[in-house]
């Protein structure tokens, strides 16, 4: 039976306090659970910046470590880590990243024997960590987090249900940064579907700094600036919120736009597709991956460098995707079309978008794709 330390933030997954790395810890976690041929202990993230090592006292075939990307350069995980490294016969580090190419100040973690190699959650990320580690001699997986059907039934999309909806909502899920494409998502609503009073944009977001301008005064200036009539509405949604409310905001939305310029997964796609909500989503890093099912419609980009990210340590030859608004604007006139002459066939034509998610991302996948990494 083969010995695992996973060291993750699987512990603050309930209070979201991670967003993604929290969803992957915890599914990583649940699937460690199930498979019999492994023994694992579960440390906190949290005990590679205290430097309380003390319980880690055994060893262990294999160490797999999720954290997020700005405690790399961080002197004491590195010091732990050299630590978590001589205890563990293969140690690998989870790497997300959303834009091209990786950072150059993590060029010591492609040249550093504290790590066997690297696990990505995408081909977008498998691929720039490929050619990063190609002199080093590293071993590299792609693993998927593991998408679990019993999760998503009970926020299926009622298609009778949905039959009587009289407003097209556009709902946009994801943080207030010029990446995640809050701004562009504002502006082809507006220019595709401001006249239209059935409309409505819902704006979920949470701002990660204090650089950005407040989002009531972005929202006022892109509309003012964008449209001289304005039927539709805008709504804001920030904070916290449980899981029922955000299925609660997938269930009430008519379309997913998400124009995000890089992403290193792409959970949100991943989450309205399971329940069978349309999506409209940038066709470029691994929302390729978790976007491109039946019904669902890409946005053509541009790639240029990332503007708007030095507050978050972008390099300046960070490259990313920027969408067309055009494409925006002709996606999301299309849907609302479709949904104004048939609610019934608009919803069904993405309603089983989950078994296929399920075959590309689900358990079975997983418990392959791990187990190449253990050696089993």
């Amino acid at each position: 039976m083969k010995k695992i330390l996973y060291i993750s933030p699987y512990e603050e997954f309930v209070v979201a306090q991670n967003g993604g790395y929290g969803v992957v810890a915890e599914s990583f976690k649940r699937m460690f659970d199930n498979m019999s041929s492994i023994e694992v202990e579960y440390v906190n993230i949290n005990i590679l910046a205290s430097g309380n090592l003390n319980r880690i006292n055994q060893r262990f075939d294999v160490c797999i470590l999720l954290v997020h990307p700005s405690s790399f350069e961080n002197k004491i995980f590195k010091q732990n880590m050299e630590y978590v490294s001589s205890i563990c016969d293969k140690t690998y580090i989870h790497i997300f990243w959303e834009t091209s190419p990786t950072p150059s100040k993590w060029k010591w973690l492609w040249q550093s024997d504290i790590f066997t190699g690297f696990i990505s959650p995408s081909k977008f990320v498998f691929d720039m960590i490929n050619y990063e580690t190609k002199k080093f001699n590293k071993e590299n997986h792609l693993i998927y987090c593991p998408v679990f059907e019993e999760d998503y039934e009970k926020y299926k999309i009622s298609i009778s249900k949905k039959e009587t909806e009289d407003v097209f909502n556009v709902l946009y899920m994801g943080q207030y940064t010029k990446r995640k494409g809050m701004e562009d998502a504002i502006i082809g609503f507006v220019q595709a579907l401001s006249e239209y009073k059935d409309c409505r944009l819902v704006l979920k977001y949470h701002p990660l700094s204090d650089k950005e301008l407040p989002a009531s005064d972005l929202i006022s200036n892109l509309v003012s600036t964008n449209t001289k009539k304005m039927n539709a509405k805008i709504y804001e949604v920030t904070g916290n919120l449980s899981k029922d409310d955000i299925y609660s905001l997938y269930n009430e939305a008519s379309v997913l736009l998400f124009p995000s310029r890089g992403e290193g997964y792409g959970l949100p796609l991943v989450e309205a597709g399971m329940i069978g909500l349309p999506c409209i989503y940038t066709d470029w890093s691994s929302t390729k991956e978790t976007g491109k099912f039946r019904g669902n419609k890409s946005i053509a980009y541009i790639l240029d460098t990332a503007q708007g990210m030095a507050q978050y340590d972008y390099e300046g030859n960070s490259v990313y995707a920027v969408p067309y608004i055009k494409d925006i604007v002709k996606n999301l006139k299309e849907c609302y079309e479709a949904w104004k002459y048939s609610k019934e066939e608009y919803y069904e034509y993405t309603n089983n978008n989950d078994i296929d998610i399920i075959k590309k991302f689900g358990p079975k996948v997983f418990t392959e794709q791990i187990s190449k990494l253990i050696g089993e």
